[in-house]
């Protein structure tokens, strides 16, 4: 909430958009671990459905954060290989291929 407080109060502030992101991003980690212990019953397969969903519901919440934050400041390799690893994960073929002929510039 500070970092959307942050924001509000000072839109074109880049770190808090990245900070943004890192936080909303920072359950991820542990999901992608809890799936790669899941085995291949069709309860464990359930549960990786799931947590597969609330990946993408991550990714989507974060992607509209990350490209303000490259409208902001499109020369930080930082935020271009973040928001490229949200297309890339989100299979957004047509931003990836927006987004690197943006970069190529």
């Amino acid at each position: 909430k500070y970092y959307r407080k942050v924001i509000d109060i000072k839109p074109d502030y880049v770190e808090a958009y990245i900070n943004l992101a890192d936080v909303i991003l920072k359950p991820d980690q542990k999901i992608v671990e809890e799936m790669n212990k899941l085995g291949l019953s069709s309860k464990d397969q359930k549960r990786y459905e799931v947590l597969q969903v609330e990946r993408k519901g991550l990714f989507n919440r974060v992607m509209p954060i990350l490209e303000k934050a490259y409208e902001l400041k499109s020369d930080s390799e930082e935020i271009q290989t973040s928001l490229m690893a949200v297309y890339r994960f989100l299979e957004l073929k047509e931003k990836i291929d927006a987004l690197k002929a943006k970069m190529n510039k």
